[in-house]
């Protein structure tokens, strides 16, 4: 019994680390990536730097955008006929096992791409 309570008190205590040290460690490289991305692409709109800053998306970024905003995604699935390519992007976010500020409270993300373009995005 003792020995339970003593793996369950370690398992808190790491889980506490995890959101003190990991996360905003994660967080601080993110914002940096950002912040370069914003700066070496002068060309973006206005609407688009603050959104890439603050992590979100909007309707017209290109994929290289949403990279910049929301990191690599954890899969892609795509389709690719006459028309183009569409494609899925899929995150996830710290409740399973990667971190995307401004995700948390999402189990999946699933950004939507044309021709490698924003046209929208869910949660689920």
């Amino acid at each position: 019994m003792r020995t339970k309570i003593l793996i369950l008190g370690i398992c808190f205590l790491l889980s506490g680390c995890y959101t003190l040290l990991v996360k905003p460690a994660k967080e601080k490289r993110a914002e940096g990536r950002r912040a370069e991305y914003v700066t070496a692409h002068s060309e973006l709109s206005k609407e688009i730097k603050l959104a890439i800053q603050q992590g979100d998306l909007l309707v017209g970024m290109t994929f290289l955008d949403v990279i910049a905003s929301l990191g690599d995604p954890y899969d892609i699935n795509s389709t690719t006929g006459s028309w183009g390519t569409i494609s899925q992007w899929c995150y996830l976010n710290s409740a399973t096992d990667r971190y995307y500020p401004g995700w948390e409270r999402l189990k999946y993300a699933y950004v939507y791409l044309e021709n490698g373009i924003v046209t929208s995005w869910q949660s689920r």
